[in-house]
């Protein structure tokens, strides 16, 4: 049950992270310090990230924020380690 509720979280993310990309809004940067230990933590959820990013950025000329970021690392990690 906590698989399947991790990953219909992250679904649910990246259908509202899919509309904001379309329509080039933002979730504004709030807490860098969260952001880094998050980062520094999840490694590898991270470099994900950063090729989601990458592919997004060469796709739709739309660059993630940082809490964007941060969002996607904490469900990329739910849903891999759970």
């Amino acid at each position: 049950m906590i698989q399947s509720l991790n990953y219909f979280r992250f679904i649910t993310h990246l259908k509202f992270f899919a509309q904001r990309l379309y329509s080039k809004t933002y979730i504004e940067d709030d807490d860098p310090f969260l952001f880094e230990t998050v980062r520094e933590k999840h490694k590898a959820a991270f470099e994900c990230t950063e090729k989601i990013n990458e592919y997004i950025e060469n796709q739709f000329d739309y660059s993630l924020t940082n809490n964007e970021k941060l969002y996607l690392i904490i469900h990329i990690q739910r849903v891999v380690n759970r």
